[in-house]
């Protein structure tokens, strides 16, 4: 009996000490993990918070990229190239120019120009509000050059371009924007005194011009609804008042969208007496 209570005391002892063991290296691997092996949290140049990135969607900015959204650094806000203007995509397309032709076009600021878009059965003038580069004293091979370029990666549009005594121009659509590209020459060829239009020699001098803007060809334009409907989609207003003046020339602007709620002001800058009707009333 003493035997056996003897050897059940000494297993109990061994038990412990393997016990003790077990939990000490389990104690000793924790520790290594935790100050050898885990990751750690490397600072940033400039000692700033990464951003949180929530599901992986945003970028640096906090742009979804997911739901097709990017920084416009221009605007400094996130935008989809697909439904507004960005500056910075047009910069982006003349450093392409500059990268791929060795021609440098010198940015020019803001510019309003015509484009000219299919709409349904017939087309319609579009005012696009842009972006203009250029060169004030270029050559002929110069705009060469570019338009080769721009015919490479751009859609040329059949329905913008222009050839003519005084210059050309060339219409593209590339990155949802419209794209005029053109040359007037200031220094005619010896053989432009007959009034014949030729194409500009090599050396000719002109100022070469590119502008670009936001446009969608995907969205759907249709004309003004109008017995006799005017060149061009109808302007509108996002105040309470729509103004439309008329001038000796064309009506600015030439259409007007007036909704429930909104008053309507005709300014005559003519020097002759007009008569304005409502046609909805008159019916």
């Amino acid at each position: 009996m003493v035997s056996f209570c003897h050897n059940i005391k000494g297993r109990g002892a061994l038990s412990a000490i393997v016990l003790g063991s077990l939990v000490f290296i389990l104690i000793a691997l924790g520790v290594y993990y935790f100050v050898v092996s885990a990751p750690k949290s490397v600072p940033r140049a400039d000692n700033t918070t990464p951003p949180e990135v929530v599901g992986g969607d945003q970028d640096e900015h906090g742009c979804l990229v997911a739901a097709g959204y990017a920084w416009c650094e221009s605007k400094k806000a996130c935008i989809r190239s697909f439904e507004e203007f960005c500056s910075d995509t047009v910069a982006s397309v003349v450093q392409e120019i500059t990268a791929n032709t060795n021609v440098r076009l010198a940015y020019q600021g803001n510019k309003v120009f015509n484009w000219i878009a299919p709409a349904e059965d017939t087309t319609v003038d579009v005012t696009i509000a842009g972006v203009a580069y250029g060169s004030l004293n270029a050559q002929w091979i110069e705009y060469e050059t570019i338009e080769k370029y721009l015919n490479s990666i751009a859609e040329p549009d059949t329905y913008n371009l222009a050839d003519g005594f005084p210059g050309v121009l060339r219409g593209y659509q590339y990155r949802y924007l419209a794209c005029d590209l053109s040359f007037r020459r200031k220094i005619m060829d010896e053989d432009d005194a007959s009034g014949q239009v030729s194409a500009p020699r090599p050396a000719v001098i002109g100022s070469l011009g590119l502008v670009c803007g936001f446009f969608n060809k995907n969205q759907t334009i249709y004309p003004a609804q109008s017995a006799t409907p005017a060149a061009g989609v109808c302007g509108s207003s996002s105040t309470d008042e729509a103004r439309i003046e008329i001038t000796p020339g064309i009506p600015s602007p030439r259409c007007m969208r007036v909704v429930p709620g909104q008053r309507l002001l005709i300014a005559n800058k003519t020097p002759e007496q007009i008569a304005a009707e409502d046609a909805a009333t008159k019916a």
